[in-house]
């Protein structure tokens, strides 16, 4: 995405060194946003402007998350923002708050922080609800991780301040008290609730948001059905939405039975619209959402069923901007099938809407599965699930079974997948495991299936046969003659009749819902279905069955996955009917699945529910319309942005704690400004360090393998921040753990920074070297560091240390050599030699010592002996050079001056303060729209709008006022081919035959222009002009679009947007053709379900065109747009649904 890309400058090469001790998580940031801000103070004082560096603004275009700026596990970032015991502010004051009540608890827990660090480690997307449980009140009186970790446990976003407000609570209330609790339930059930239904109901009552996830068939119901009658009772409105409309209308039939006064709107039909409970698709609430519908103000309850649809790709950006615009006010009821971070979304949602969701789930199924693989008339285990436990044994014998019987039958892998049906009916009937579903992943399967079986009938009796008559007969009663002899009609009463059924979305509405009514009631024993059946239409069985475990999305086959098997299989088992239901895999013969596929698809993750958030012009310019929201506003709270944490108190808390704590270090290092400009030069060789160390990593490996060789004299980066001298030990190419070659453990810190490039003995110091004067020496070395023996080691008065080093932490490479000791100084066992260390350290303080060696330092050449041959190597060595030389100067100016001694403490003062710099300045961009993921994108489609005249600064046009209306495609696109006159000069069927170009989504032929331009025929001269004025308006948008930095084409647009393949089909059918003789132009190209759907959306499309009629004044294509709706709508295409009456 847009918001991931980062600008590439030298700075993004630089690297950590040793010092990360100092500040290690955030060391690399901190030096790229830092070094700017330390050359824009002192640029001038300092006179060297080949520091400067080119801006570096990627901080503005990476994605702000509070976890890359402070972490509560920290205790360097808890010191760093002034949080610790002794951060000497005063806690008495108004600004004292949880922040400095942390750090009392982290201070005693601080012996076992490693494990609580640990703990915290990757799990950004809690980020938030971690540190408001570690800056929590709640923390002040905890003096041990146990604590800690307990109070974790009991309650996952419980753990906040006082305070602070809690956005989500996983529910674990004690409801064994029920009735007192609710005393008076406003609806009584003939059964027990379940333990999950009381607590939502108990939530209910008390006018609380809930997120209910459980499994499909578990009783979610309950909780959207009491959710009405509360709203109900309290002569309130409350909305239930739903992702299709076949969901809606079905409940909005169940709903009617039990409450009445219940209307639904959706794309096509409105009934009962002033109702107290209306069933909605959850478009017609987000249209209602942004128009200010007067419904709004009215409502008490909103009700999102299928929740876990906010991962769908296309839609899913529908929930959320619908959650985020409902008023504050209104209740919402979340219903979702189980997902992995209930609790994340759910506190998303509290802290959108800034009151608390209470999350209750349940783990149980009301009904257990058995899921077993059947072949050829047996069957065997797959899942213990009372043990949790996959069976492996079981597996094999059914892949034994299964070659033995490939091999009986000859059948040679890759040959046409088929399925013999009849032994699975056979062991269906045989164990009255009917009804049952036969999931089969693509349409002409199931209708190929259904035929299959035209000589079996599985009817029950001569009365469900009769039934079964009736009432087809009675439901295709309100269609025309004509329309009743279509031929899918035809065939599927016989298919029916025998108790087969076949659902996919292939077929006409009406011939579904038969199906699905006949199949609840237990008349359709066998079905047939692709995967729409299982969207949450209440249709359980008493087995299912998968032909396959893969599917093909639309791009290639790829397996199941766990959320999709689950919400499939969940179908198998009746409440109340079945004590176990059955899972079934049916594999073809050529098509046994392998056993890592059935362990993916039946024990992999159910994927969690992830933000699909994008922006749209429609959705800008209706923001833009807005006052009271903002556009910004809208992205900020996506749940995109939820693991930012930009929305925390906690961000503006840690501002002001860092400001603070900025100034005291601020007022501290005044004595350090004879400090600051040597380590500026530093930072700038550090990052020129980088840079190269990157360059010799990605191209110079054998030349650099010939001059790195044991001997080499270089210069390293050392802990204290100035240059050290050394000589590399080993060959920088030999093989690792050769003779000779290795070392003890270097060291956490060493080990840390290694990039193990090189092996290198470096001169430190000590006692020896206390009056010499050379830059290359740690002033106040006097011995072996006591936490650093096992690396360190003392030579005859001198310091010297083995480090394995990367490129990057190897800042000189000199064209002197020396000789050593290899074997001594790394034995093959043991201590190194004294003799050897010392006759090394000698030399290597001879190299330092000697005045032209940091003066007028020799090094190698980058290009011809290391045979670097990038473009900026050799400006970015010289220029290395000559700042390792400035650096020598200051610090010998420095140790003449007698603050040598000093310049390692200040180096890390000065180096905090610029770390912390650094982190203040994301918290403010992550405060402001600077860093907002989408707001590179926001900015290119407002330059579209504003370069197609849609608005004027943020000011909305008549050209956006009138896009604003248009929802069922691209706003501009409609718009363009308005304000363009292209549908003005057509008739009405003409202009609904182009406009089906924008809501067609299926292929007919490889170029669906060129084939229907050719195809339209005589007498449609003006029809075949539009279509070509309309290629070239989508080509110009496109192109617009590409100009302006959006990723697409004016081909690519073309071919996205316009699908111009149906336009012959929609102009016979609005010029009066049958249904019958639409379906035969296309001679089964095009599936009868989908001219339905293709035809619904475009008289939705033409509705939205009536409405931009009137936004701008022109009363004839209102007009117009009444006409060509009045044509398109009828016969079987817009049969009423037999939900609904």
């Amino acid at each position: 995405m847009h918001g991931n890309r980062k600008v590439k400058t030298k700075s993004n090469m630089a690297a950590s060194s040793d010092v990360e001790q100092v500040q290690s998580e955030f060391q690399k940031v901190s030096i790229d946003d830092a070094f700017t801000s330390v050359q824009r103070q002192q640029q001038e004082r300092i006179g060297l402007q080949n520091l400067e560096a080119p801006a570096d603004v990627a901080i503005r275009q990476d994605v702000f998350k509070l976890a890359s700026v402070f972490d509560p596990g920290n205790l360097k970032d808890l010191e760093l923002f002034g949080l610790s015991g002794a951060s000497g502010f005063d806690t008495d004051s108004d600004d004292e708050d949880d922040l400095v009540r942390m750090s009392a608890t982290r201070a005693n827990v601080d012996p076992r922080l490693k494990r609580l660090e640990d703990q915290f480690k990757n799990q950004e997307s809690t980020l938030d609800a971690e540190l408001d449980a570690a800056i929590g009140e709640s923390l002040g009186g905890v003096n041990s991780l146990r604590n800690l970790r307990n109070q974790k446990a009991k309650t996952e976003g419980q753990k906040t301040a006082k305070g602070e407000d809690v956005w989500a609570v996983r529910d674990k209330t004690d409801v064994s008290k029920f009735d007192r609790m609710v005393p008076e339930m406003v609806v009584q059930y003939p059964f027990d609730l379940d333990t999950f239904q009381k607590r939502a109901v108990y939530r209910l009552e008390r006018d609380e948001n809930v997120f209910v996830a459980a499994h499909t068939s578990a009783g979610k119901t309950v909780v959207a059905e009491y959710a009405i009658a509360l709203a109900m009772q309290r002569k309130s409105k409350v909305i239930y939405t739903s992702p299709i409309k076949t969901l809606s209308n079905q409940k909005f039939r169940d709903f009617t039975e039990r409450f009445g006064d219940v209307g639904i709107i959706t794309g096509d039909i409105s009934v009962n619209p002033e109702a107290g409970c209306l069933v909605m698709t959850t478009e017609i609430l987000r249209s209602m959402l942004y128009k200010g519908a007067d419904l709004i103000r009215d409502l008490s309850h909103v009700i999102f069923d299928e929740c876990h649809w906010l991962n769908d790709p296309e839609r899913g950006v529908i929930w959320e901007e619908s959650l985020i615009l409902l008023p504050r006010a209104v209740n919402i009821v979340m219903l979702s099938a189980t997902v992995p971070n209930s609790l994340e979304f759910a506190s998303w949602v509290g802290r959108t809407r800034q009151k608390p969701v209470y999350v209750v789930s349940t783990p149980k199924r009301p009904v257990p599965l058995l899921h077993q693989i059947f072949i050829k008339g047996q069957v065997f285990p797959l899942f213990e699930s009372s043990q949790g436990k996959y069976l492996d044994a079981s597996y094999r014998k059914a892949a034994a079974r299964h070659k033995e019987l490939a091999e009986k039958a000859k059948v040679r892998f890759g040959r046409a997948h088929f399925h013999a049906w009849m032994p699975i009916i056979r062991y269906l009937r045989k164990e009255s495991l009917d009804p049952a579903i036969i999931f089969c992943f693509s349409k002409r399967k199931c209708d190929d299936a259904a035929q299959q079986l035209n000589a079996q009938d599985f009817t029950n009796s001569a009365s469900d046969k009769n039934q079964i008559h009736m009432f087809y007969q009675s439901a295709i009663s309100r269609l025309t003659p004509e329309d009743r002899d279509v031929p899918q009609i035809a065939r599927h009463r016989e298919i029916l009749k025998r108790g087969i059924g076949v659902h996919h979305a292939g077929l006409l509405p009406i011939i579904k819902e038969i199906t699905e009514v006949l199949f609840q009631k237990g008349l359709v024993r066998i079905l047939f279905a692709t995967e729409t059946f299982a969207m949450g239409i209440n249709m359980p069985a008493r087995t299912v069955v998968f032909t396959a475990i893969k599917k093909h999305d639309s791009q290639s086959f790829r397996l199941l996955e766990s959320g999709e098997y689950i919400q499939m299989a969940g179908r198998a088992g009746r409440r109340g009917l079945d004590d176990v239901g059955s899972v079934l895999l049916y594999p073809a013969l050529t098509d046994f699945p392998l056993e890592a596929e059935v362990k993916a698809v039946l024990l992999g993750k159910v994927k969690p529910l992830k933000s699909q958030f994008r922006l749209t012009y429609n959705m800008i310019l209706n923001l833009l319309r807005i006052d009271e929201m903002r556009v910004e506003d809208v992205m900020a709270r996506s749940f995109s942005e939820a693991p930012a944490g930009r929305t925390s108190s906690t961000v503006k808390k840690l501002m002001k704690r860092g400001t603070a704590a900025l100034s005291a270090m601020q007022e501290e290092s005044i004595e350090l400004e004879p400090f600051r400009d040597m380590f500026r030069i530093w930072l700038r060789v550090k990052r020129l360090s980088g840079d190269i160390g990157t360059i010799m990593k990605q191209e110079g490996k054998n030349a650099i393998g010939s001059t790195l060789k044991a001997g080499r004299v270089v210069l390293v980066s050392s802990e204290n921040m100035t240059l050290r001298v050394g000589v590399v030990l080993t060959d920088s190419n030999a093989k690792r753990g050769g003779s000779g070659l290795s070392l003890k453990p270097l060291g956490r810190r060493a080990a840390k920074g290694a990039g193990g490039d090189a092996k290198v003995l470096t001169l430190r110091g000590g006692a020896g070297m206390q009056g010499d004067r050379t830059p290359y020496c740690d002033f106040v070395c006097n011995g072996v560091n006591v936490h650093a023996r096992n690396r360190q080691y003392e030579a005859g008065g001198l310091v010297v240390e083995m480090r394995e080093l990367g490129y990057r932490h190897i800042v000189g490479i000199t064209c002197t050599t020396i000789e050593i000791d290899k074997r001594g100084i790394v034995p093959i066992r043991g201590e190194p030699s004294q003799v050897a260390l010392s006759a090394a350290a000698d030399k290597l303080r001879d190299y330092a010592t000697d005045e032209a060696n940091f003066t007028g330092m020799e090094t190698v050449c980058a290009r011809g002996d290391l045979g670097l041959q990038h473009i900026d190597v050799g400006e970015l060595w010289e220029e290395r050079k000559s700042m390792i030389q400035a650096l020598n100067m200051a610090v010998l100016e420095a140790h003449d001056k007698g603050l040598g001694s000093e310049i390692g403490s200040a180096f890390e003062k000065l180096w905090r303060e610029m770390v912390l710099e650094g982190k203040l300045e994301k918290l403010r961009i992550g405060l402001s729209d600077e860093s907002l993921m989408l707001m590179p994108d926001y900015q290119q489609k407002v330059g579209v709008l504003q370069r197609l005249g849609y608005i004027d600064g943020t000011n909305v046009r008549l050209k956006g006022r009138a896009a604003c209306e248009v929802n069922s495609c691209e706003s501009i696109i409609l718009t363009e081919l308005v304000f363009e006159q292209v549908l003005q000069k057509l008739n009405a069927a003409d202009m609904a035959a182009l406009l089906s170009a924008l809501v067609f989504t299926e292929k007919i032929g490889k170029d669906e222009n060129q084939f229907s331009v050719d195809e339209l025929g005589d007498g449609c001269d003006e029809l075949k002009q539009a279509m070509k004025t309309a290629i070239a308006t989508l080509d110009f948008l496109g192109n617009v679009q590409s100009e302006l930095g959006i990723a697409t084409t004016g081909f690519d647009y073309v071919k996205k947007n316009g699908r111009f393949g149906f336009v012959r089909g929609v102009r016979a059918w609005a010029n009066g053709e049958s249904f019958a003789e639409v379906c035969r132009l296309y001679e089964g190209d095009v599936a009868e379900g989908t001219i339905v759907r293709t035809v619904v959306r475009l008289c939705q499309l033409i509705r939205e065109l009536k409405n931009v009629g009137r936004v701008i004044g022109d009363p004839d294509l209102q007009n117009k747009a009444d006409e060509a709706i009045e044509l398109c709508r009828r016969d079987v295409i817009f049969a009423a649904s037999l939900y609904v009456q």
